[in-house]
C-alpha cells in the first residue's frame, strides 16, 4: 500500500478477511524511506498473490521490482489497483513489473510528487461498472448473483452498485495481445475498467477503480466481498463455483 492507509485499503482488507481460507499480510511505504528492498519477504514462498494499491516505482528498489516480476513469471497472481501513483503515473513504464501487466504503459504519464494532480490520466467524472459482454459477463470474477439467489440477474446486480469515482484511464489500444477486458464503464465511453492477462505462468489483473469501498457503505457488503474474494482465487488459480463466495 502507498502513502497513507486510504479507505479502499481498509475496505477490501476486511472483505478479504471474511475469508477464512485467505490469510493477508500488508506492508506499507509512505516514501520516507525510498527504494526499499522486500526481496526476503517476496521469495519467502508464502505468497499465492500480490496487490498493489496506489504503489509508486519510488516505494521499492529495482531489484525488488524485478522480484515481483519474476514471481508473476512462475505463477504467482498480481493485481494492481488505480490511483494518483499506480501504473504510467507510478513511474512503471521504466519497471520490469510493466513487462507482466495486460496494458501499455504510454509515454509522459508519470505523476510526479509535489506537482498538481493531473487530470489527463484519470476519467472525468465517476462511472458505474459493467461486466463485458459476452467475455466479462461469463467470467468466473465477475458473478455477482448466483441462481440461489432468485431472479435478480448478474446484469441486475451490477447495475444495483454505486459508480466509482478516481478512476485510472486505460487505453484499449494499448492493451497487451492475450488482454481481456472483463468490466468496462456503462457510458458512451466504454472506458475498460478491469483487465485480465496472463504473463508466464501467473496471472494479472489491472483494475482502473479504487473506489469500492462505497459498495459496502451504501448496502452492498455481500457484493463486494464477492468480488475481492473472486479477484484473489482467480489470481491465486483456485477459482471456483460463485455459490461460495459470499
Amino acid at each position: 500500500i502507498g502513502g497513507a492507509p486510504g479507505l479502499e485499503q481498509r475496505f477490501v482488507r476486511a472483505a478479504i478477511a471474511e475469508s477464512p481460507d485467505i490469510v493477508l499480510e500488508r506492508r506499507f511505504f509512505n516514501y520516507r524511506q525510498p527504494e526499499q528492498d522486500i526481496r526476503e519477504a517476496l521469495n519467502s514462498g508464502k505468497l499465492d498473490v500480490i496487490v498493489l494499491d496506489d504503489v509508486d516505482q519510488l516505494a521499492l528498489n529495482q531489484e525488488s521490482w524485478q522480484a515481483i516480476t519474476d514471481l508473476v513469471e512462475r505463477g504467482t497472481g498480481l493485481m494492481v489497483l488505480g490511483g494518483f501513483h499506480s501504473f504510467g503515473p507510478g513511474g512503471y513504464r521504466g519497471l520490469p513489473l510493466a513487462a507482466v501487466l495486460p496494458i501499455e504503459i504510454g509515454f509522459a504519464e508519470r505523476q510526479n510528487f509535489n506537482e498538481p494532480l493531473r487530470q489527463d490520466v484519470h476519467v472525468a467524472s465517476p462511472a458505474k461498472m459493467r461486466p463485458t459482454n459476452p467475455l466479462g459477463q461469463r467470467h468466473p470474477i465477475m458473478q455477482l448473483a448466483t441462481p440461489s439467489e432468485g431472479a435478480t440477474s448478474n446484469d441486475e446486480a451490477w447495475n444495483e452498485l454505486p459508480l466509482l469515482d478516481g478512476l485510472n484511464l486505460f487505453d484499449r489500444r494499448r492493451l497487451k495481445p492475450n488482454a481481456l477486458v472483463l468490466a468496462e464503464s456503462d457510458d458512451e465511453n466504454q472506458y475498460p475498467l478491469l483487465i485480465a492477462g496472463q504473463s508466464g505462468a501467473g496471472r494479472s489483473l489491472a483494475f482502473a477503480g479504487d473506489s469500492t469501498w462505497r459498495w459496502p457503505m451504501h448496502g452492498f457488503g455481500v457484493e463486494h466481498r464477492r468480488f475481492w474474494r473472486q479477484c484473489v482465487l482467480w489470481l491465486a488459480r483456485k477459482d471456483r463455483p460463485t455459490g461460495s463466495s459470499a
